[in-house]
């Protein structure tokens, strides 16, 4: 039974933590003492039980390891817990707060059906650990699940058992099956997955520009387009004959079903009218950022295999040389021709169907070039019917265009609101980034959606004409819930979805101040599932975290050109997907951890990969890693979001060794270990990335040192986690003071050392490479904050104790 609650444990956990632990109450009677087992009164004792719970071992396996180590332990098994909890260090963190309780019952035989029942006891049984799972061994065994009423809800403890149950039936059924394969939903939670994920909507067989025109001939008076630039207003009727004009134009110059054709535009209310015209005349949108790099600007060109680009006259001579017909966008170009006079639906692209691309997104890639996905009619149309609805976006509204024509969302802020009759209201550039608050009041917007980064910078009452705000992008944060979830007349949203699912997934509507930030609520239009992120043939239980899968009528083509990264995406017919029609089903791993609530709603959990979220945007770490190494002198190159160092948290910061840097050879050692580049390759870094991923700062040291210093830490850290079995440590890092931030510090006579503090938190089971990064980054910060003195930081921590009792002191040798 403890190999059982290990794998449940592990389930419940993350299967990103392959180690649980959990106590094992002993009867404490083993012991070598004469008459042990007629001693009057309790000798139990709590006996702390690991495991490794590794996906590639047997079940087997793993009960043969935990009884080998058990019967290791059990010498030890009455050392007081208290000792074990001080010895490590842990201060307010329990050693584990689950435990497996073993009783020999009495009870009198029943009919036995060889089935596995867990009874309902209700009554008050105290305990100090919030989770117990019980077992009474007889000539039958009884399982009780005891649990905190404040860390456990009812529909969740029973979860919790069925788990058990299934984790059981599926153990006995086959001992030898590798872990990862160990079923842990029973019948019970899958009927209520598939209650869940019910009446998924069809398809919809349309394209996105024939809904639009549908609401040109029905209201043509109505605002589709306004803006503070030049006041310009345009009804449906002026906007559906604008864009007939220009989709004729691009007709005329080959473009069809299965174009695709870029635009470059900054934010103006042509660019809504450019999308539209594209749709019509049978091509696909690809966004250009004109702020973006030139060499990402022309990898997309190149994989779109664009002959047309649509472009701002202000960035169009950046285009002349890489394609046949460069558009510049000016009012001109959609005066009406004689022979687009009538009034109703255009006869343009009518070759055009709901399987054709309607759009490219491109975002980071890790193999260091943009990756597109391939956004196709029949999706989107599916998405919107389902999404427009619950984020409140009908006919009348005033959408806020505020998303780069390169963010998903901006698809939404445009077909969407274009798809159900609303006006799009499109700030100048300058008001997007600097008054954004009067233009929403100039444009009377009362609807808008904003990453949480930029809904923290807009307050309520700044925006009175806002009754509808959706959070999405990232995390929302408890500032954003306290400042709009307690806003009378405003609805607000936390929104989820991956581009490859045609934007919006799932919606939380109505969040209130207590809400949990991590709520996304239930789905829209499609299915959702929890799988084991290592095995998507298995599915998690409802409270365990594991990868979202979606399948529906809202998932895409996949990516342009890259077949590999498709197939690996996009599934078919998973092993628990209910396939009673006969035809093949596809799912789409999204990459994101959540768990499943007991309504059905999702909790979002984070990543199981390296992507991050900079501003909104996805991010591959991994692409600007292979963008900084094709820099001539870089030799090692990474970059990452720190979370944990007070001065670069949450900022995209690029680590850097050189191939070759001068040294000093003035006799003071000041070759430094660290500098902020400016120039020159700091400007070539930024020729490579886009503008929204802020890289800044980029943290260069030279090679050999560097990596040398990093290793001496991080042997020097592992030394001191194996002397104090502590995995957060800290020790002092001796530095020469030559490379602090000091007008003329070589011209400095006499020393200038420091002693700063080092901490490095080492978890179980971390690779050296990430040991060592962590310690590159957490050198950079001591580094740049050495002139602060230790007096001064020992106070500002209010430590007690000493701030550490060794240090690491590295002295250059000379011959």
């Amino acid at each position: 039974m403890s190999t059982i609650w290990a794998l449940v444990l592990s389930c419940f956990v993350g299967t990103d933590c392959n180690r649980v632990a959990f106590g094992y109450l002993a009867s404490g009677r083993d012991v070598p003492i004469e008459g042990a087992h007629e001693i009057l009164g309790p000798m139990i004792t709590m006996i702390i039980r690991q495991a490794e719970v590794e996906s590639k071992k047997t079940v087997l396996g793993l009960m043969e390891t935990m009884q080998d180590e058990f019967a290791r332990s059990w010498p030890h098994q009455h050392t007081s817990l208290g000792e074990i909890h001080h010895a490590l260090g842990l201060k307010a963190t329990p050693l584990f707060n689950t435990i497996v309780n073993v009783q020999r019952s009495t009870v009198g035989d029943t009919a036995a059906t060889g089935d596995i029942f867990f009874v309902p006891e209700m009554g008050h049984d105290p305990s100090e650990y919030e989770i117990a799972m019980n077992i009474k061994d007889g000539s039958e065994i009884w399982l009780s699940l005891g649990y905190w009423a404040r860390c456990l809800s009812e529909p969740q403890a029973q979860s919790l058992a069925f788990t058990v149950r299934t984790a059981i039936t599926s153990v006995l059924e086959n001992p030898n099956q590798l872990i990862s394969a160990v079923s842990m939903v029973g019948k019970e939670q899958m009927q209520q997955f598939q209650s869940w994920n019910a009446k998924i909507p069809e398809s919809i067989h349309q394209c996105i520009h024939h809904t639009i025109e549908q609401q040109a001939l029905t209201n043509p008076e109505a605002p589709a387009v306004y803006s503070t630039e030049s006041s310009m207003s345009l009804n449906y009727r002026q906007f559906n004959e604008m864009a007939d004009t220009l989709a004729k134009t691009l007709t005329n110059l080959g473009v069809g079903p299965e174009s695709l054709v870029p635009f470059c535009m900054d934010k103006s209310p042509l660019t809504p009218i450019v999308m539209i015209a594209i749709l019509k005349a049978g091509g696909a949108c690809v966004a250009l950022d004109p702020s973006h790099p030139i060499q990402r600007l022309q990898s997309i060109i190149r994989d779109s295999e664009a002959t047309v680009i649509l472009a701002a006259p202000s960035h169009a001579s950046k285009f002349i040389d890489l394609v046949s017909h460069v558009l510049p966008v000016n009012e001109d170009m959609f005066i009406p021709s004689a022979e687009f006079t009538d009034q109703g639906v255009s006869p343009l692209a009518q070759a055009v169907n709901h399987g054709n691309p309607a759009f490219v997104i491109s975002t980071s890639g890790s193999t260091g070039t943009p990756k597109g996905i391939v956004v196709e009619h029949g999706a989107f149309c599916s998405s919107a019917r389902s999404h427009a609805a619950p984020l409140r976006i009908q006919r009348g509204s005033r959408v806020l265009q505020f998303a780069s024509y390169t963010y998903d969302l901006s698809i939404a802020e445009t077909f969407t609101t274009l798809m159900v009759g609303a006006c799009i209201c499109v700030p100048s550039e300058f008001e997007r980034l600097n008054r954004l608050a009067d233009a929403i009041n100039a444009m009377q917007v009362d609807w808008m959606s904003l990453t949480p980064t930029v809904a923290a910078l807009v307050r309520p009452e700044q925006v009175p004409t806002i009754k509808t705000l959706v959070l999405g992008g990232e995390h929302a944060t408890e500032n954003n819930l306290a400042t709009w979830g307690s806003r009378s007349g405003v609805c607000l949203i936390n929104s989820y979805g991956p581009a490859e699912c045609a934007i919006c997934t799932n919606a939380n509507t109505g969040v209130q101040t207590t809400a949990d930030t991590s709520n996304i609520g239930g789905r829209l239009g499609c299915s959702l599932w929890i799988v084991d992120p290592r095995n998507h043939d298995r599915l998690l239980p409802t409270g365990a975290r594991g990868e979202i899968v979606i399948g529906g009528p809202t998932l895409e083509r996949g990516y342009l050109h890259d077949h590999v990264k498709t197939n690996a995406a996009f599934i078919r017919d998973p092993a628990w997907a209910d396939n009673n029609t006969g035809s093949h089903q596809a799912f789409y791993k999204s990459g994101d951890l959540a768990r499943y609530n007991a309504d059905g709603s999702l909790c979002i959990q984070g990543r199981k990969d390296t992507q991050v979220k900079v501003n909104g945007h996805r991010i591959e770490l991994g692409d600007i890693d292979l963008n900084m190494a094709c820099i001539p002198c870089i030799e090692h190159a990474a970059a990452r979001l720190p979370c944990s160092s007070p001065q670069l948290r949450d900022r995209l910061v690029a680590v850097l060794s050189l191939q070759e840097l001068a040294t000093s050879r003035d006799g003071h050692g000041n070759d430094s270990v660290l500098k902020i580049i400016n120039q020159p390759d700091h400007k070539k870094i930024a020729i490579q990335q886009p503008r929204f991923l802020g890289l800044s700062p980029v943290l260069q040291f030279p090679s050999r040192r560097q990596i040398k210093s990093g290793h001496c830490a991080k042997v020097w850290a592992l030394v001191l986690r194996q002397y104090t079995g502590l995995d957060d440590v800290c020790f002092g890092f001796m530095l020469s003071g030559r490379d602090a931030p000091i007008p003329l510090v070589d011209a400095i006579a006499g020393p200038l050392m420091n002693l700063m503090p080092c901490r490095v938190k080492i978890s179980q089971g971390a690779k050296l490479e990430s040991l060592f990064l962590e310690l590159q980054t957490n050198l950079a910060g001591i580094l740049m904050n050495q002139n602060c003195s230790l007096e001064k930081i020992h106070h500002a921590v209010k430590a007690e104790q000493p701030l550490f009792n060794t240090f690491l002191n590295m002295q250059r040798v000379t011959a």
